[in-house]
C-alpha cells in the first residue's frame, strides 16, 4: 500500500512578509524536511499546495516538483481576479 499525503506545504518565508514568524514556521520548512517527516510516516508520494505565504507565486514550487516528479506534484496557487482567467488557467 501507498500512502499518499494529499495537502502539504512546503516554502520559505517572503522577506516582504508583515505578519509573526511564528505563523509560517509549520508552512514554510523546506522540502527535504518535508520529505524526511514523510519518510518517517510511511508517506509514498506528496500533493503540495502551495501556502497562502507565497502569494500567487508558483515557481518556487514549480522547480522543486520538476526536481522530484516520481515524489511530488503541486497544487497552484491562483488569482481569479486578474484579467484572461480561461486563458491562464489552460496556460
Amino acid at each position: 500500500m501507498q500512502i499518499i499525503d494529499s495537502h502539504a506545504h512546503f516554502g520559505f518565508r517572503p522577506e516582504s512578509s508583515d505578519r509573526s514568524a511564528d505563523h509560517y514556521s509549520s508552512l514554510t520548512i523546506p522540502v527535504e524536511q518535508l520529505f524526511q517527516a514523510a519518510d518517517e510516516a510511511g508517506v509514498y508520494k506528496i500533493i503540495q499546495v502551495v501556502p497562502t505565504v507565497m502569494g500567487y507565486d508558483n515557481d518556487y514550487s514549480i522547480g522543486v516538483a520538476a526536481l522530484y516528479p516520481d515524489r511530488l506534484r503541486m497544487f497552484a496557487r491562483f488569482d481569479p481576479t486578474l484579467p484572461d482567467v480561461c486563458g491562464r488557467l489552460r496556460a
